[in-house]
């Protein structure tokens, strides 16, 4: 959102600003976007290891959730906006109809000493 907004607003400011502003706000709004890509990649990851590793939720998302999250960090992050957005909807929704009935997750096979 805050993202959105610098970009606006230095695109509305081109034509009746001093220079100076135009090209401050144009360099917050290019400058933002790394940290969101990498925000975005770590929440990615981070989200389908936990779901692979228990199967809390299907390991098929999980794996698009990771996919997703390595594509942020690449050239194919065009893509990833799309990946991360049906991950989000479609554990939203599994979560939701879940209603309060926590599934056990698959406990690890013991360690052999």
């Amino acid at each position: 959102m805050c993202v959105r907004w610098v970009f606006t607003v230095a695109s509305l400011t081109t034509s009746d600003s001093a220079i100076d502003v135009t090209q401050t706000l144009s360099a917050l709004q290019a400058d933002t976007f790394f940290g969101l890509a990498v925000g975005l990649a770590v929440f990615g990851l981070a989200a389908g290891a936990v779901i692979v590793r228990t199967g809390v939720l299907s390991r098929k998302l999980g794996w698009l959730s990771i996919v997703a999250g390595v594509l942020w960090v690449t050239p194919g992050e065009f893509v990833a906006i799309f990946l991360t957005l049906i991950f989000v909807a479609v554990s939203s929704v599994a979560l939701y109809r879940r209603g309060g009935t926590p599934r056990r997750a698959v406990e690890p096979a013991p360690a052999s000493a």
